[in-house]
């Protein structure tokens, strides 16, 4: 049952449902990591570990968050970029292309699915003849695989749950990085407000939308700021305490639903459902997708966009995937019946400006 008034999509509220005892957080507990430093927010801690290796230039794919170019041009970082393909694979072409000797290769796996063996092992190979070190961000597939080929890995955890903070750095290396204890006051209390208030007004059914100007204001505190916070114990206890295998059997009970119930023509499935790996959200391709993504809005569904053309680069270069795709919600919040009301919305949607 669809509740009144219900909406999809936005920021995590506080769900002490999915708090367990003691509840193991994977990526602490295997796969040969020897480094795990927590900071305040992903950016940082990208930040903070390109100081450390003194990155000079570096290779990025042209399918990127803005915030990520944003950290490696603020430090001068020399960039160039490669193709992502419309299937989520990386254009090995564009890659060889455009990689230069020394540089730092930035990797990523798009919303959970991994990147074919084939191509990692050409990318990983060319790393070595290139005396490349790489840089995983495994935001989108920290879930699916901890760790592929990366010498140092890149996620934020709070892109998943309702943890308020959630960069962390980790490696198979040791990483020589000491963080004082100083923690982003301010952020971590505006992003709990949101999420406490956003609980309520949820648990509640009311129409108070205040947690997000202090969604908002929280995401503004953190533009063009790189200091290195420690993570605050509150967020770790979240960390440490989060229902991962839940999260993980609600995420895949919600994709294959969407996979199963989405039948309209104009959409493009962009991920088959792969046993072992846990998606993010569930992208598609459609034309027109600003129009289709106001159509969604009129019945409460929220969706994401991943992500608007980068500022500041060449508009020649190929964007088919900024403009066409959109992501569907397919976290732990939502149930089976959430999921077939979504699709049944998509199902209807013709194209026309009307609807």
């Amino acid at each position: 049952m669809i509740l009144i008034n219900k909406k999809f999509g936005g920021d995590f509220e506080f769900d002490e449902s999915f708090l367990v005892k003691n509840f193991p957080f994977k990526i602490a507990q295997g796969g040969g990591i020897r480094s795990l430093i927590y900071f305040s927010c992903a950016r940082s801690a990208l930040y903070t570990l390109l100081k450390y290796l003194k990155i000079k230039s570096a290779i990025l794919p042209l399918f990127i968050c803005d915030s990520v170019i944003c950290a490696f041009r603020a430090l001068n970082t020399e960039i160039s970029f490669y193709k992502i393909n419309p299937d989520l694979t990386i254009d090995l072409d564009s890659f060889k292309n455009n990689l230069k000797p020394n540089s730092a290769i930035f990797l990523m796996h798009y919303f959970g699915k991994i990147q074919e063996q084939e191509i990692l092992d050409k990318i990983k190979d060319l790393s070595i003849q290139n005396n490349s070190i790489i840089i995983e961000d495994t935001t989108h597939s920290i879930f699916s695989s901890a760790v592929t080929i990366g010498d140092y890995c890149i996620s934020s955890l709070r892109k998943w749950f309702f943890v308020p903070e959630g960069g962390i750095l980790y490696s198979n290396k040791d990483i020589d990085i000491k963080l004082n204890s100083k923690i982003n006051e301010n952020f971590l209390n505006c992003r709990k407000k949101a999420q406490q208030l956003k609980s309520c007004a949820i648990k509640n059914q009311t129409k108070d939308e205040s947690y997000l100007e202090y969604f908002c204001i929280a995401e503004k505190m953190l533009e063009n700021d790189y200091f290195p916070y420690s993570m605050s114990d509150y967020s770790k206890e979240i960390i440490e305490k989060f229902d991962y295998l839940k999260m993980i059997e609600k995420r895949k009970e919600n994709f294959l639903t969407l996979q199963e119930e989405i039948k309209n023509p104009l959409i493009t499935k962009l991920i088959e459902y792969k046993k072992g790996q846990t998606y993010l959200q569930y992208p598609i391709l459609i034309k027109n997708r600003d129009e289709f993504r106001k159509y969604l809005f009129k019945y409460n569904i929220f969706c994401a966009i991943h992500w608007v053309a980068p500022k500041n680069i060449n508009k020649d270069l190929d964007f088919y995937l900024n403009n066409n795709i959109i992501s569907l919600m397919i976290d732990q919040r939502y149930s089976i019946s959430d999921m077939k009301y979504i699709a049944s919305i998509i199902n209807k949607y013709s194209g026309s400006k009307d609807e």
